[in-house]
């Protein structure tokens, strides 16, 4: 690579990740504005009804109105501030390994790697900082967390909690290469009604199914190394460093990406020849969404589809509006009775992007704002909760989800405490969507990635709508045993 491409072309790299940490500032601002009069709300009409009882609580209400306010206010000026070094630190980084960079070959498939291991480190001090504000800003909340890592499942039940959705987690992924059709058919016969499927973008519009939009972000690498795999069947199949061909799958063709991308067989030898004699070949083809519907639309017992999409914010504006268009046109021409689809958005520069489309064209799709732990301590985890992302005046959301932490302390406990949140918010959202959330019912509260029994059995008992596994016919079993 050039001087150029190495420094300055590298360093806009550094832009991108700065206006991104402002949106996310404005984001957590416009958030806790709205987490501030929510509260409000709720303890004025909680306060006692007796006077001179209803004097003093209006006014503790009041005051303490005023002191999330301007607490909310210091929180986004340090955000603003950690932004603003986070950007000096990461220019730095990137000038520092200009040599590394530059080396024949591998240099720039390296320094992208490094790059995403100092996002990473950078995204835990960030975290780590912002659990110190969260400490100092809900105290009352750090100490409840606290005291609920000692006790067991919560109490809290779902207003409403109907038969679970047993969601197949890229479908059958222990046993076949996942987000293909051959595993998401063996999925549903194991148990799943639903389905959560990967979606990402070639350079001639089509949408596929695949779980990495950039092989060489560190997420991508991590799955890509033979010691990070779980006890998935198969592992990303990809270019290898310095191949032309190994790009983000924007810039490939369908042809291209199918030609160069594929899945490695991880299993041992007896389970390769136990499945053959009982199943038969495995199919490895990467497929398209209207593939994929159209494949669908003839699975008995599928209830719902949940499209987990990859996109990047740097790619929003391009191929967002594309994207959300080819889903409603697919899901539009199903028949009704077949099944629903939900839209699972982690970034909310891309679902911002894709819901102004959706409402502007009276498309009526579903979608949530999927929300995920930071690595770190978490002494705030209702700032994490799914039911408030989904009813924040942004999006007005029909659908939440919330990921089980992996990297946190406590990850289990944590989440737990959320999801305790979660199901008594929807409750209160869906008796009153009108006042709580422009009139839209929290239709889903999903649950992801669940795969320890008795993390799953604590869920379905306090009525979550539907969890994410990898562990399918485990999941039916004690969806059965609960009576869901």
């Amino acid at each position: 690579m050039s001087l150029k491409e190495c420094s300055t072309d590298r360093a806009k790299r550094c832009l991108r990740e700065e206006d991104k940490g402002y949106d996310q500032c404005s984001e957590e601002r416009d958030f806790g504005y709205d987490d501030c009069t929510q509260t409000r709300d709720d303890g004025y009409k909680d306060c006692c009804g007796w006077i001179p009882c209803k004097w003093f609580c209006d006014a503790w209400v009041w005051i303490s109105n005023i002191v999330c306010v301007f607490w909310t206010w210091i929180s986004n000026i340090v955000c603003v501030a950690w932004t603003w070094i986070r950007n000096l630190v990461c220019v730095a980084w990137t000038y520092a390994t200009v040599a590394i960079c530059m080396l024949p070959g591998v240099g720039k498939y390296i320094t992208r790697f490094l790059d995403g291991v100092v996002d990473t480190f950078l995204d835990i001090v960030g975290g780590v900082i912002g659990g110190v504000l969260g400490v100092i800003g809900h105290p009352v909340e750090a100490v409840k967390t606290i005291i609920s890592l000692f006790s067991g499942c919560p109490e809290v039940r779902a207003a409403d909690p109907g038969p679970l959705e047993i969601i197949a987690h890229h479908g059958s992924a222990l046993e076949l290469p996942e987000n293909t059709l051959q595993s998401c058919r063996r999925a549903l016969a194991l148990g799943a009604n639903a389905l959560e499927v990967d979606l990402c973008m070639t350079s001639d519009g089509h949408l596929i199914l695949w779980h990495d939009w950039d092989p060489d972000s560190l997420i991508s690498v991590t799955r890509q190394i033979e010691l990070a795999q779980t006890d998935n069947a198969f592992k990303p199949h990809v270019p290898k460093l310095g191949d032309s061909w190994r790009r983000p799958s924007i810039e490939l063709t369908l042809d291209e990406f199918r030609g160069h991308y594929s899945y490695q067989d991880e299993r041992d030898a007896a389970d390769a020849i136990r499945w053959g004699i009982s199943h038969g070949p495995v199919d490895l083809t990467i497929p398209t969404l209207p593939e994929f519907f159209a494949a669908a639309a003839g699975w008995e017992g599928l209830r719902t589809v949940y499209l987990d999409v990859k996109m990047p914010a740097t790619s929003a504006g391009d191929h967002a509006v594309n994207m959300v268009d080819q889903i409603h046109t697919l899901a539009s021409h199903m028949p009704r009775d077949r099944f629903a689809v939900v839209v699972m958005v982690p970034n909310s520069v891309v679902l911002q992007a894709m819901k102004a489309r959706s409402d502007q064209l009276g498309y009526g799709l579903v979608f949530t704002w999927d929300v995920e732990f930071p690595a770190g301590v978490i002494l705030n985890p209702l700032k994490y909760s799914a039911v408030d992302h989904a009813t924040s005046s942004m999006f007005h959301n029909a659908a939440a989800s919330v990921g089980r932490p992996v990297a946190a302390l406590f990850p289990w406990r944590v989440y737990r405490r959320t999801i305790e949140h979660d199901i008594g918010r929807r409750n209160k959202v869906n008796a009153n969507p009108g006042t709580e959330n422009a009139g839209v019912r929290i239709g889903s509260l999903v649950a992801w990635t669940i795969n320890e029994r008795d993390e799953m059995e604590c869920l379905v008992r306090m009525g979550v709508s539907g969890v994410i596994t990898d562990k399918i016919a485990e999941l039916a079993a004690v969806a059965g045993t609960a009576g869901r």
